[in-house]
């Protein structure tokens, strides 16, 4: 990934054991990027397949 900002935050990888796990992992982090003034604007996620996207989908709806 590239920007013309000059700083920011590094993007960060992460893996676990199932997508729900991983799923709840993205959605803390977000929501704590909230808390701080970002906006959802400001972040993105990066997905393998769009049956990881389908699952998150389902399960930020269900908790947000």
């Amino acid at each position: 990934m590239w920007t013309k900002k000059e700083n920011g935050e590094f993007i960060k990888l992460y893996y676990d054991k199932n997508i729900y796990d991983e799923a709840l992992y993205i959605l803390r982090n977000i929501l704590k990027l909230l808390k701080k003034g970002y906006k959802y604007s400001d972040c993105a996620i990066l997905y393998k397949n769009n049956f990881q996207l389908y699952i998150q989908k389902k399960f930020y709806l269900i908790i947000i």
